[in-house]
Parts: structure tokens; sequence; C-alpha cells
């Protein structure tokens, strides 16, 4: 019954090279070209601009094209960025190349033959008539894909009716829906006891699929993104499928810091992939170092943080300036009436967290 295919998520990855070719794109960049090669790239879109300062005539020419910005780099590549470990120029250039070579693997033959240079359609260039053959395909399988994806996930929200899963939605902070629990979520942990799967999402969420009958598995899920998912209520039973994408793993151990000096006014950040929207770092202030704070009948001692966390950064990181894990964002609180309060977090300070390691 499985409907979201590899296929179908190529025709909705299309849109990523439709979208550098656009000509409506907002911002542009120059080109520059050094050299004499231009292989590949008509004269008519070869611009030229000449000075007449105290230069070499090569020097005194410049040639250029002009092509749309359609490459997302990271603000802050300085010496002392939080993220300086994970982000260079040429790694935030090369994850995405290398994602637009895939996708215009993906167009016809009859499309590729027509491209001159497969490097500079990654860029957003090439000729008039291929960008619009480009347009109108990929305009075309994305169109139908997503008309099937939006039905599949119509389809799967209302399967949840009968599920247990639908009543602990209703009591949960801020996942309300299938769609918040598996989009775009990293699968890290997997435990199979008996009948029952135990997964966990996000280093934070642990599901658990009871009476379970594995009917294909075509890659281990453990350290996958669930890039799709469909839910399906037959007679007798129900059908979970995931698409799920592997992810190679280059991790590197974070520094532990010393929470007792850490102090009222902090500056201190937290990482993670809040609402599915992708991996990204959230300042915050330290209101108080250390507190006791009542929940659910126990007692803990926590940092008190003014921060914003939400489902896929709260079980995470909490750093300080030079970037060492000072605690773990945990929880937020409620008040009176029942209602969460936002912008207050509470983390374990990660002393805490060290001596229960060594126990």
């Amino acid at each position: 019954m499985k409907i979201l295919t590899k296929e179908l998520k190529n025709d909705l990855d299309l849109n990523e090279v439709r979208f550098s070719v656009d000509s409506r794109a907002k911002r542009t960049l120059p080109i520059f070209f050094l050299n004499d090669s231009c292989e590949g790239v008509y004269k008519s879109d070869i611009l030229t601009v000449k000075t007449k300062f105290n230069l070499s005539d090569k020097e005194n020419e410049l040639r250029f094209m002009i092509l749309p910005a359609t490459f997302n780099f990271y603000n802050d590549y300085c010496e002392y960025s939080l993220e300086k470990e994970t982000h260079s120029p040429e790694n935030d250039f090369l994850s995405q190349y290398i994602n637009r070579l895939r996708v215009i693997s993906h167009l016809p033959q009859e499309i590729l033959e027509q491209v001159k240079d497969k490097r500079l359609l990654a860029m957003g260039y090439a000729e008039p008539k291929v960008k619009k053959a480009i347009i109108e395909y990929a305009d075309a399988k994305t169109e139908a894909a997503i008309k099937v994806l939006e039905k599949s996930l119509e389809d799967s929200l209302n399967a949840t009716a009968g599920l247990t899963i639908s009543e602990q939605f209703k009591k949960h902070d801020y996942i309300d829906s299938l769609e918040d629990l598996f989009s775009e979520t990293y699968i890290t942990e997997v435990d199979k006891k008996g009948n029952a799967i135990y997964l966990e999402l996000d280093g934070e969420e642990t599901i658990i699929l009871t009476d379970v009958e594995i009917l294909e598995e075509e890659i281990n899920p453990l350290n996958t993104y669930i890039e799709l998912f469909e839910l399906h209520k037959t007679e007798q039973d129900y059908e979970l499928h995931f698409l799920l994408m592997t992810k190679g793993l280059n991790i590197k151990p974070i520094k532990c810091g010393n929470s007792s000096i850490i102090e009222s006014g902090d500056n201190v950040y937290a990482v993670g992939n809040a609402s599915n929207y992708g991996i990204g770092i959230f300042q915050g202030i330290v209101s108080i170092p250390l507190v006791n704070i009542e929940l659910d009948g126990l007692t803990r001692a926590v940092i008190q943080c003014d921060l914003t966390i939400a489902a896929g950064n709260s079980g995470g990181a909490l750093l300080d300036k030079s970037g060492e894990m000072i605690g773990v964002t945990t929880f937020r609180t409620k008040d009176m009436s029942g209602n969460v309060i936002y912008g207050i977090v509470y983390c374990i300070p990660i002393n805490t967290v060290l001596e229960y390691i060594n126990e």
C-alpha cells in the first residue's frame, strides 16, 4: 500500500534545480572570469568592463556574468564563532553543490543532452531553452508529486484517529500531530523487544509501536532521517511506511564546561533542530544559575534561562560563550491555568550530568 516512493521524493527534489535556474530570483551575484576559459558559457552572456587605471591591459579588462544567488551561507565564519567546527564557506557550498548535482541527475536524458556543463547548471547557468525545458519539466513533476504528498498526509492524519497516540498529542506541549512527530526527524535509537519496536526520535521523544510485523526493511533505520512518512488504515490493522535517508556521522565530542561558575546574565546558546526547520542555534541568558524547581513530585536543582526551546532543540546542549557544554535544555513549566510558560527554560547543569555518569 506504499505510495510515497523514492521516485516521488526525487520529483519533489526537482524544485531545487528549478529554483537555481529561475531568472526571477530576487538576488544575483557576479561570477568573474580571471583567465581565458569561459567554456560552456555563451558569448552573449559574458559581460565586459574596462578601466583606465595604471594597470596592464589584462588587468584593465574584467569579464563576468550574472547568476542568481541561490546558495545559502552561514552568516558568521569568524574564528570565535560557536559553529566554526561545523561551518565553513567550503563545506556550506559543497553540501549544496553536491545536492544540486544529485538532483540534476534525475532530469530526463533529452534535457541532460542539451546541458553543456552540469557544474554551471548547478550554479544556475544554462542556455535559455534548456532553462525553459527544466522549469516546465520540474513544475509538472513537482506539482503532481505535491498532490500525492498532500493526499497521503491527509490520509495519514485521518488514520491516527483510532490510535492511542492521538490522545497523547492532546497532552503534549509542542507536538500535536504525526506530521510534527515524524517530519524530517532523526531516528537516534531503535530497540526491538518481542513484537514491539521502540523508536527514539531526535534523542528525546520515544514512541512504541506494538504488535508490529515488519513488512520490508531496505536499510537499518538507526541514524537515519525520516524524509517522508505515511500511515494507512486497513480493515484489520495499520501500515506505517518511512522513507529514510542515511546520514554519515562525522561527530566531534563537545567539551564540557563547569556549570558551577556561571552567573546571572551570562549569554547561553541552545543548539538543535527546532520544529524541524533545520539545525540552528538560539541565544538566551542565564536568569538564575541554580534554582530548585518542583515538577511531577520531584525537586530538581536546575539552571533557569531566558531562552526559546521547541520540539527538536529541547534535550540538547546548553552552551556558554566559549562553546562548552554547561547544561542540557530539559523542560518548561506551566502556570496555574495549565498553560505552558514560554521563554523560561530549565536546564540540568552539566556538573549534575557528569556526577550521574561517573556513578
